[in-house]
Formats: structure tokens, sequence, C-alpha cells
């Protein structure tokens, strides 16, 4: 990833939003979260009540507006714009939002946390995040802690830090990827297939200079496939689990999350929602997948579109030993953390963890399971963590 575009998305990550819209609940949240826009409230200065009215104001005119660009984006048509408009005005909420959750009325929406008040309440339940030196920000030094623990991560051959290349064995094949040091959504993720033969680590630097260069910080790593049994509905991307874990009240990780992503059309190199991407939930005791739907856009099906092959109740390999992987990590490699999002790929060798968010995606964690993060054990361990959490 670029570097301008990198600190872009930091900052758009690090915006907060306040619900300045009100309805006859008070301010316009979901259930499980009213304690805490409570206390915000009361905290909060003239100017800024001020300011919360104008952006309300603001996001009321803009919500219709949202609702029918949505509609038409989506075919949805105008009777669904105009529903939508008018659950966002009561709920704070964002018609695209609404359209993917398939929320038809206020009830139904009201238990989603919405995407622009992630950031202030993942600010407050896990800091460690935040802080310049989160090990989540670094994939060379994640991989590196995760070996120390003994986790399975991608053998990492070269590196290029600050422009200095460095290669420290030789790759197995002519077939290897390259990652961004910093970056998300897999935006930079090259692909590399056709690497003639590297006798030695100063020929590997010379091809990596020569194909990547050394303007942006990346490490170069085995390009693993996912497990066989999973290939037709995986296509070209490595499929990944996505099990996010969080501290409980007594302080042990339990898992909130559990998905399988994976790509949505031939070709795509990446298993992101971004990238045009899939996921289905995955039922913790069996492993067994729910249907199947888009994470950008609506659409649900039990067959994959591009290839028919049958995702519901298909079973995930290695899920009991990934799921495990997933709670010992967290324990082990990030106990500082109250929430940690976990990329595990199930490969033939078994699951092997990409990488780890300390931001989990939220449409992730309630588009997949059709139930709102307020009607999940999530929520409730959100809303447990923003008690304690000091303002």
């Amino acid at each position: 990833m670029e570097t301008k575009n990198w600190r872009l998305y930091e900052w758009k990550r690090s915006f907060e939003l306040f619900p300045a819209a009100r309805n006859e609940d008070g301010f316009a949240a979901p259930a499980f979260l009213k304690d805490f826009y409570a206390r915000k409230s009361a905290a909060r200065s003239l100017p800024r009540r001020a300011a919360d009215a104008l952006i309300g104001a603001g996001f009321r005119a803009w919500t219709s507006s949202r609702a029918a660009k949505i509609a038409r984006r989506f075919g949805m048509g105008d009777a669904w714009a105009a529903e939508a408009a008018a659950i966002a005005r009561s709920t704070w909420g964002d018609p695209k939002e609404i359209a993917l959750f398939r929320s038809k009325d206020v009830s139904e929406f009201k238990a989603y946390l919405r995407k622009f008040e992630h950031t202030a309440i993942n600010k407050r339940i896990n800091p460690t995040n935040w802080r310049d030196d989160c090990i989540l920000k670094f994939k060379d030094r994640f991989d590196a802690r995760c070996a120390e623990e003994g986790f399975p991560t991608p053998r990492t051959f070269a590196r290029n830090t600050g422009g200095k290349l460095e290669a420290n064995g030789v790759p197995l094949g002519a077939e290897f990827c390259v990652k961004p040091v910093y970056g998300t959504g897999g935006v930079g993720f090259t692909h590399i297939a056709d690497a003639p033969p590297l006798p030695d680590p100063a020929a590997v630097e010379a091809f990596l200079r020569s194909r990547i260069g050394a303007k942006v910080d990346w490490v170069a790593q085995d390009y693993l496939r996912t497990h066989a049994n999973l290939a037709d509905i995986a296509l070209d991307a490595l499929a990944t689990m996505r099990i996010s874990t969080m501290l409980n009240e007594v302080g042990a990780p339990e898992a909130v999350t559990t998905v399988l992503r994976f790509a949505g059309k031939p070709g795509a190199r990446v298993d992101n929602i971004a990238a045009g991407g899939l996921m289905a939930h995955i039922d913790p005791e069996t492993g067994a997948l729910g249907r199947g739907c888009y994470g950008k856009r609506p659409g649900d099906f039990d067959a994959h579109p591009e290839t028919g092959a049958a995702i519901t109740g298909r079973i995930v390999p290695f899920w009991r030993q990934a799921l495990e992987m997933a709670l010992a990590a967290h324990a082990r490699v990030t106990p500082a953390f109250a929430l940690v999002g976990w990329d595990i790929a199930p490969t033939e060798n078994g699951p092997v963890i990409i990488e780890a968010n300390g931001m989990p995606c939220s449409t992730i964690a309630q588009r997949a399971v059709g139930r709102g993060a307020g009607d999940q054990r999530y929520g409730e361990l959100i809303a447990w963590h923003l008690a304690k959490a000091p303002e």
C-alpha cells in the first residue's frame, strides 16, 4: 500500500462520529450501547453539543439522497429508498448498511453496530490497538511473535524495510507472494508465479528489486493454497477463516465471530470483501457453513454464484484446530488486546495464521450470521468492556 493511502486509511478509521439524531428512545443508538452514549453525552461541552446538532441536521438531509443512490446501485426501487431513508433518520444509520443487513424496519436494524461508531468503541475497549508500536500493524513483527509462540505463519524469505532489501533464504519453487508491511483489505498484495531459478539470496534480492521495488516496506512469503475440500468456492484466492476473539468477564479469550471468507470471482487474488469477496458463517460447534453472501452488496445464496459449488452445509477443514489456535494465540501473542480478528487459512497442511486485526470489520461480524452485534455475545462483551473502560 502506498504510504499516502495508508495514512488516509488511518485517518478514516480514526474518525469518530457521535449519533446526534434522536428518536423516541433518546439517542439513535443500538440498545446495547445506550449507556455508553448516555455517558458520552453527559460529558460533552456546549460547543460539542452545538456541533452535534449541526451534524445531525446534515445527516438527516443526507439520508434521502444516500438511500436513493443505494437503491439505484443495488436495484432496490423507490419504495425501498423511502423506507430505508425513514429507518436511517430514526436510527442514525447508513442506508447501505440497512440494505446489507436486510433490515425492513427500525426494530430489525436497532441491534446492529454501525460502521461509523465502531472506531469510538474500539478506541475505548482496545486501546493497545491504537498505539504507534501496535504489533498488529507490522506483518513481519507479528509473524516473528507468532513463531516465538509456536503458531504457524507463512514463511518469510525476504523483506524490504526503509529501502533496505534483504533475503534470508531461497523461495521454494517459482511461486510466492509479496505483501506490504502496512496495509489492509488486500491492497498491495502481489502474486508472483513465474520466478526464474534463484540460486542464492543475492539473486532473490535482485529479482525482487526489479519486480517489486523498494519504495514501500514489504515482506515476501510462500504462496499458500486453500485446502482441496474448499477449492471450488475459494477459486484463485486463499480462503481465510475470520475468527474474532474477545476477552470475557474472567479475562479469557472467547470466540465472537466465526466466518469463512472466499473469493467472489475467478482471477481474484484476495478474499477480502473490499475486493468483491464472499463470506459465510461457520457454525462454531460443527464447522459447517451457513448461506453465502456478498460483503459489499446484497446477495445471499446456497451455492457459489460463479461455480455453482455448494456452500451451505459444507464443513471447513481443520475447523476445531483453527478455533483453538485463535483462542491460544490471543492469550499468548496478544494478551493486552481486548479484541482481535484472526485470519486463519485452512491449507492442506493444517490451519495457518495469515494476520490479525485489532479492529475487525463489523460488517463481517454481523452480515454473515444475519444478526446484529446487540443480539450476539459480541455485543454483550462490547457493552461489558465499555462499562469498565475509562472515558
